[in-house]
């Protein structure tokens, strides 16, 4: 083949290098494209304990060459719960995902599926050539009409197509969406998270029930004033089994001036939850000295997601409440979706068109995961009806991302060099303007 004929890869810059650029990264370089990633941190290592694996974002994985013995998961059979008013643990099986969508739920820690992305993107098995990482290099800023970023102490470079999928703090959104309703919403909401060795729980009277059968899924607790405790088992290569815990309760502080995430003593979790089930309590008293508070930050639907030659991904787009268990599942989707659309090949010219067709299939879909996790977690008389919702949770985790690849019409648009404009997609359920009950509002910062 002459080198006139030859299909040329496109030069992309990622910005971030968490599960979501990881997951982009390694779908692009799957196609033959040239990926460097930027990203802010020095290690490249994963914050955060355990993460679910939802069978819609599994399948995703699965397809771009994931390997799930690589991160040891614990599969989820049953979820119990209890509530303050009951006190009496409900179990729900979740055995039926099998049929319903084809497997069970995963859990597994966020550093193994961290490193199985990094072997995705970086390995030396694939015949195209691995992606590149600057580390400690974080994009400052983006020109999304030439695909010019500015990075590090201010160094510039040049891409085809720069991908923002750095996080709710993202510096490339700004360039795609100035407007203020791009800015991190403060939810009024913050979460305490710790681990605890498996052998820890088994010492403690009254949570046989947490440890019921094997530590099978998910365990939580609901209560008023909006706290909400999630417990689950997760297989760590450094302690063996070992339990999650994320409790999730309104934020005391001014979060327009606290930090986003903090190491603070136990005590002051534990008084945030010791009214309300003393099972709990004994199991939070183990927890260490010090735990890691995150106050939670989401976006409102945003009304569009690309520019040119830019577009968002994962968090950068749609930062969700975590009560679904979602966040990275919907940012793999939207990887694995810019994959598809973006072969080996693909002109420059037809860029801004695949991108706007991107946010046409990806806005309305992230919208409603958005939508119902907001009112899961915020609205009171909405609490936990996912949980008890097939109706919910066929369209969340039933859904088939290759399926939609027949709605793409990919070769209209390569043909045409760009698709025709569409008009911005409204959000079904605005996250503001919505009565929330005294004492608790989304205020735009």
């Amino acid at each position: 083949m002459s080198s006139s004929n030859r299909a040329e890869p496109l030069k992309i810059a990622i910005a971030g290098g968490g599960l979501g650029g990881l997951a982009a990264a390694a779908t692009l370089r799957r196609q033959g494209h040239i990926v460097e990633i930027f990203e802010a941190s020095a290690t490249n290592a994963e914050l955060g304990l355990g993460i679910g694996l939802p069978p819609n974002g599994a399948k995703i994985l699965e397809s771009i060459g994931f390997r799930r013995e690589n991160v040891k998961p614990i599969e989820w059979k049953q979820a119990m719960v209890i509530s303050q008013r009951s006190q009496v643990p409900f179990p729900s099986d979740m055995e039926y995902f099998v049929q319903a969508y084809g497997r069970l739920w995963d859990a597994c820690t966020r550093s193994a599926l961290h490193t199985e992305l990094k072997r995705l993107a970086f390995d030396k098995e694939s015949q195209n050539p691995p992606c590149k990482i600057h580390l400690a290099t974080p994009v400052i800023s983006c020109d999304p009409e030439t695909g010019k970023i500015t990075y590090g102490e201010g160094k510039t470079s040049q891409f085809d197509l720069v991908i923002g999928a750095d996080g709710v703090k993202s510096r490339v959104r700004p360039s795609i969406n100035p407007d203020p309703s791009a800015t991190p919403l403060m939810t009024g909401l913050c979460t305490y998270r710790f681990t605890l060795d498996k052998h820890l729980l088994e010492s403690i009277p009254g949570v046989e029930w947490v440890m019921h059968e094997g530590p099978q899924g998910p365990r939580i607790w609901i209560a008023d004033n909006h706290r909400h405790v999630f417990a689950y088992a997760i297989n760590c290569p450094q302690r063996g089994e070992i339990f999650g815990l994320n409790l999730m309760c309104k934020d005391t502080r001014d979060q327009s001036q606290a930090k986003w995430r903090v190491d603070v003593p136990r005590e002051e979790m534990l008084a945030r939850f010791s009214d309300f089930d003393e099972a709990l309590a004994r199991m939070l008293e183990l927890a260490p000295p010090m735990v890691t508070l995150w106050q939670l930050r989401v976006l409102e639907p945003q009304h569009t997601w690309s520019k040119g030659k830019a577009c968002l991904l994962g968090d950068a787009a749609h930062a969700m409440f975590q009560v679904l268990g979602q966040g990275a599942a919907q940012s793999f989707e939207d990887a694995f979706l810019l994959g598809e659309l973006l072969p080996l090949g693909t002109p420059t010219s037809a860029i801004p068109g695949i991108l706007k067709r991107y946010e046409d299939i990806r806005k309305p879909r992230a919208h409603l995961v958005q939508t119902i996790s907001y009112e899961d977690a915020v609205i009171p008389e909405k609490r936990g009806r996912y949980m008890r919702s097939l109706d919910l949770q066929i369209p969340v985790m039933g859904y088939d991302a290759v399926h939609e690849l027949g709605r793409c019409k990919l070769d209209s648009i390569l043909v045409s060099g760009g698709a025709e404009p569409t008009e911005g997609i409204v959000s079904p359920c605005p996250l503001v303007n919505q009565d929330l009950g005294q004492g608790f509002g989304l205020v735009v910062n």
